[in-house]
């Protein structure tokens, strides 16, 4: 499967000069070598570090939505890396789930459940 056809652009914009190539390139880099997960400290990242490299990098609101844009590539690019680099030793037929997933999100806090009205 080509990324290409996961990711559609809907402007007139065709070609820019900051690919969408180039974007997840340094996204990818920026978060496995430096273990920069939020898009501003990876914007921030390659601005300062990168730029010989990219020097059309556009602005950080810009970034910020064409990785937005992008996230259905994403998928994409995973599942294929999933099916190209299985394990030999790995059982397709079972798989691991997580009977105790975290709560990320509660109406109230312990604390404030108690505290007097």
């Amino acid at each position: 499967m080509e990324l290409q056809y996961a990711c559609q652009r809907f402007n007139n914009n065709s070609l820019p000069e900051f690919t969408d190539q180039e974007l997840m390139t340094i996204y990818l880099f920026v978060m496995t070598e430096q273990a920069y997960f939020q898009v501003k400290q990876i914007y921030r990242f390659a601005r300062e570090n990168m730029y010989p490299w990219f020097p059309k990098l556009t602005s950080y609101q810009a970034i910020n939505h064409r990785l937005n844009r992008l996230s259905e590539t994403f998928k994409a690019l995973a599942t294929e890396l999933f099916t190209c680099f299985v394990p030999d030793d790995c059982d397709l037929k079972t798989s691991l789930t997580d009977s105790m997933p975290i709560v990320t999100c509660k109406g109230k806090t312990e604390r404030q459940r108690w505290l007097p009205k």
